[in-house]
Order: C-alpha cells, then sequence, then structure tokens
C-alpha cells in the first residue's frame, strides 16, 4: 500500500508542479518575450507564477471535461483538448493580473497586450499563433502521464512473478487470490459493508459503491476489478469507467440514446455501446429487459 502511495504521491507532484516548474524555469531563464524586459532573477520568477497558474488552470478544465463527458465513454485525448482550450481561455485574466503585477519592473520597450476574446477568424488566428504549441504541449504531457500510470506498477508482487520466484501452484494461487480479495476489502471503511455492487472509475481512484454506501480506494478500476473477481466476486465492465457486480441490477431503462442499469442501492450506471452485447450475453441485465440491448 505505501509503495502504491508514494509511486501514486511522486506521479502527481511531478506532473502537477514538477514538469511546470521546469518549463518555468527554461523560458524564465532564457529570458522569453517579456522577460527580457526584466531583470534575469524576475524573469524566471515571472515565467515560473506564469507557468504555474497556466498550468493548474488546465488541470482543472481538464478534469471538469473528463467527468462531463463519463457518459458517452470518449477516449482520453478528447477530455485533453478540450481542457487545455476551455483552460486556455479561462487562464487569460490570471495571465493578465501576472503581467499586469510585474509591468512596474520592465524596462522600456514595447510590451505587446492580449487581444480580448471574440468570434472572428482573425482571433482565432491570433489565438492558435500563441496558444497552439502550449495545447500540444499539454496533450504530450497528458499521454506520458497515463502511460506512466498504466504501465509503471513496481509492486513487490509483480516482480517476484515476473523473476519467477512465484510458486506456480494451485494452492498458491488460491492463497493469493484470497489474499488479494482480502487486502482489497481492508481498505473499505466499516461504515458502508462488504457488499459491494459496482466500482467507477475516478482519476487514479476506484470508487467503490456497496449497497450501505460509498468510498474512494487508490487503485485503478481494472486492478480493483482483477481482485475482486480473482476472489470470486463476479462482475463485468460495462462502461469504460464503471464495473458491476453479477445479480447487482435491478431493472434496466433507455434514456433517449443512452442506457442505464438501475442497481439495488438506487444507483443508475450507463452502459456504453462497446460493452452492451458483452452485457447482454453474461446475463448481467435480468432476461426481459436484456433483449433491449440487442435491439439497440
Amino acid at each position: 500500500m505505501s509503495d502504491r502511495l508514494n509511486q501514486a504521491a511522486l506521479l502527481n507532484a511531478a506532473f502537477l508542479f514538477g514538469l511546470p516548474v521546469m518549463i518555468g524555469l527554461v523560458l524564465g531563464g532564457n529570458q522569453l518575450r517579456a522577460g527580457a524586459l526584466l531583470p534575469w532573477g524576475l524573469s524566471v520568477v515571472y515565467w515560473l507564477a506564469l507557468v504555474l497558474v497556466t498550468w493548474l488552470v488546465l488541470v482543472g478544465a481538464t478534469r471538469a471535461v473528463a467527468r462531463l463527458l463519463v457518459p458517452w465513454d470518449t477516449p482520453p485525448w478528447v477530455a485533453w483538448i478540450g481542457g487545455a482550450i476551455i483552460g486556455s481561455l479561462l487562464a487569460r485574466p490570471l495571465i493578465y493580473l501576472i503581467v499586469d503585477a510585474f509591468r512596474p519592473f520592465m524596462a522600456d520597450g514595447e510590451l505587446r497586450s492580449m487581444r480580448p476574446a471574440e468570434l472572428s477568424l482573425d482571433f482565432l488566428q491570433y489565438y492558435l499563433a500563441n496558444w497552439l504549441a502550449i495545447i500540444l504541449m499539454w496533450v504530450a504531457a497528458c499521454a506520458l502521464r497515463q502511460w506512466l500510470q498504466d504501465n509503471l506498477r513496481w509492486d513487490r508482487e509483480r516482480f517476484d512473478k515476473a523473476s519467477g520466484l512465484a510458486q506456480d501452484t494451485t494452492a498458491a494461487i488460491v492463497a493469493e487470490a484470497e489474499q488479494h480479495l482480502s487486502s482489497f476489502l481492508h481498505k473499505l471503511p466499516n461504515r458502508i459493508g462488504r457488499d459491494i455492487i459496482a466500482m467507477q472509475s475516478e482519476d487514479h481512484y476506484v470508487r467503490v459503491h456497496t449497497t450501505q454506501g460509498n468510498a474512494l480506494v487508490l487503485m485503478t478500476i481494472s486492478d480493483a476489478a482483477k481482485h475482486l473477481e480473482s476472489g470470486g466476486i463476479a462482475g463485468q465492465r460495462v462502461h469504460r469507467s464503471w464495473w458491476v457486480a453479477q445479480g447487482a441490477v435491478v431493472k434496466a431503462r433507455q434514456d433517449g440514446r443512452r442506457f442505464l442499469l438501475q442497481l439495488q442501492s438506487g444507483l443508475e450506471v450507463p452502459v456504453s455501446q462497446t460493452y452492451r452485447e458483452v452485457v447482454r450475453l453474461t446475463g448481467l441485465v435480468p432476461d426481459a429487459e436484456g433483449s433491449q440491448l440487442a435491439a439497440k
């Protein structure tokens, strides 16, 4: 648990602060644009402030867009681009404030001011000239972070298996599965019980829903599903962000083009087009209503 926490904390810190600080130091140290009108030290502070503020606004906007897009099961890059565009517009007033704060320290020179946002082809050209490189850099940073999150899992159990140190016997496999399930269940607070009906992916966490409530666990939804299913709790992914336990569905309904599953607790879970046929064939939905999946 501590290794996983340390790994997630390091990745978050590097993405939220390490990368923008490094960019700010490079831009400020080279006294680019308005930095050329400032002393070297103030140029570094100026660019650090600009990059950090803009970066954190992009983070917030991207996370908000990702949450809004959950029902449509879109690929991650859609949220990255949408968050970059919205965040770039939201960051403009803050950039104005930072520039105005440093303006008294700037040497005499022509400082180009930012144009106000407007719906015109001229502004679009101005916007792309100033933000396209930043948007591309943001998408690349998000893609790198996603790759690291999915591929760099330095836990001891996987290392042992890759090194051939784990015993490949039925008893060892069963014991390991029970241990995984037990360790996962111990992460849940007692107040929500252990009767798991669904799980929802939320950034680096998975929200575990039971018949008595819900709680966040630091784990990906794929790993959480493996822990449960290897321990005998059957279920099925119904969406890129959702897993539902076998027998937890009370009924299904259609809302426009969306198909929703109602669980024992009243929670409604979306079924994406990708998983509809699998959900129907695995019997997750009651037979009478599962036929609707095949008809759509």
